[in-house]
């Protein structure tokens, strides 16, 4: 979802907070970049760079939450994005009736799905 949402809002980068396929405890995140797709190591090893310069987390700037909001700095998707993201995938089906009467049962197993 994050892969499309940056893509459709035209977001600089996306950051998922994930445990992948493992339980919530070993949480992570997980970077994107403004084409939907995780960093390539060229990137990431940029991002990383910056990471260690950092000598003191004192001399992070930092934002309010709502101050970041209302400056279009945090977007926070929600369920417009989901009902956006299930129409495109809608519009891109071959067969109007092949989703009549079908049946799922659907588990992210710790995020992985």
């Amino acid at each position: 979802m994050l892969s499309f949402a940056v893509r459709h809002i035209g977001a600089n980068a996306g950051i998922v907070i994930t445990a992948s396929h493992n339980p919530p405890e070993y949480n992570g995140y997980k970077a994107y970049w403004n084409d939907g797709g995780q960093l390539v190591p060229e990137i990431a090893h940029r991002v990383i760079d910056k990471v260690n310069d950092i000598k003191e987390f004192s001399s992070i700037k930092t934002m309010d939450e709502n101050e970041a909001l209302e400056k279009g700095l945090l977007n926070i998707i929600g369920k417009e994005i989901d009902d956006i993201y299930i129409e495109k995938v809608k519009s891109l089906s071959i067969r109007d009736d092949i989703d009549k009467d079908i049946k799922i049962v659907y588990t992210p197993l710790h995020g992985t799905g």
